[in-house]
């Protein structure tokens, strides 16, 4: 009982918003530094509301984010959505911010979603990139469309987003993926993208040592923290948010990801 009471507070505690160190084989030398503010599962709603947008604004501009990837399941509370992008806007990222979808966003409404993102400063990448040039060197940035279903996901659903997304790819671009879902990693690493970031599992919501508890039972679902296969990395967050209150070792986070030269 008193565990669980645990769990329970300490998922209405402040987000952690602090820098985490990527180093990245390889990594160009004008990227050495480049910070991307990671935000994730904020599941806006009764228990995460835009006061809770507004701390992790407030943490993240001290640490001064080059670049803002959001990896869906922003908002449950539609009605909330156009609030939290203003306040992610409000940071003012030299590279600006960019999102995808998660399965919440197909929950609670997609086509109004889609409007939101829409008519906002923040473009939402759908089976679609972009490229980003810091000091001569280009980002290729990818965002996936989520399969929203893990029953009916079919087995080629990621094989044919991947082909979609890195089309236009060139042989020398850095490349950044945004996955709602980790599960994407191997299939990622196999075709040279160099960083994955996602959310989605929220790491089984327990942890021990920055690690889910659920590790050991599920080590292909990537819950948690930072993932290598050769050259390639990911890192998957815990989110910001909850739509069930109970966090138990596994604080909400919403990591500033820092790319170094390994």
């Amino acid at each position: 009982m008193a565990t669980g009471t645990g769990g329970v507070g300490r998922a209405f505690a402040d987000v952690i918003v602090e820098r985490r160190s990527m180093p990245i084989p390889g990594l160009p030398q004008a990227l050495h530094d480049l910070r991307i503010l990671h935000l994730s599962d904020i599941h806006l709603r009764q228990y995460v509301t835009l006061d809770t947008v507004e701390q992790i604004v407030t943490d993240a501009a001290a640490l001064s984010p080059d670049l803002v990837l959001l990896t869906g399941d922003i908002a449950d509370d539609l009605t909330q959505l156009p609030g939290a992008i203003e306040l992610v806007r409000s940071l003012q990222a030299p590279l600006g911010a960019f999102a995808i979808l998660g399965n919440h966003e197909y929950f609670r409404g997609i086509e109004r979603v889609r409007d939101i993102y829409a008519a906002s400063p923040i473009p939402l990448l759908i089976n679609e990139s972009t490229s980003l040039d810091v000091r001569g060197t280009r980002i290729f940035l990818g965002g996936l469309d989520d399969p929203v279903s893990l029953r009916h996901l079919s087995p080629d659903f990621y094989v044919r987003a991947l082909d979609t997304t890195l089309a236009e790819r060139n042989d020398e671009d850095f490349t950044i993926l945004m996955s709602h879902r980790p599960n994407v990693f191997p299939l990622a690493a196999e075709r040279g993208v160099h960083l994955t970031l996602a959310g989605h599992t929220h790491g089984g919501q327990i942890g021990w040592w920055r690690r889910s508890f659920l590790e050991g039972a599920f080590p292909e679902k990537f819950l948690w923290g930072e993932y290598s296969l050769g050259d390639a990395r990911l890192y998957t967050s815990c989110g910001a948010g909850h739509w069930f209150p109970f966090r138990l070792g596994c604080p909400a986070e919403a990591p500033v990801i820092e790319l170094t030269r390994a």
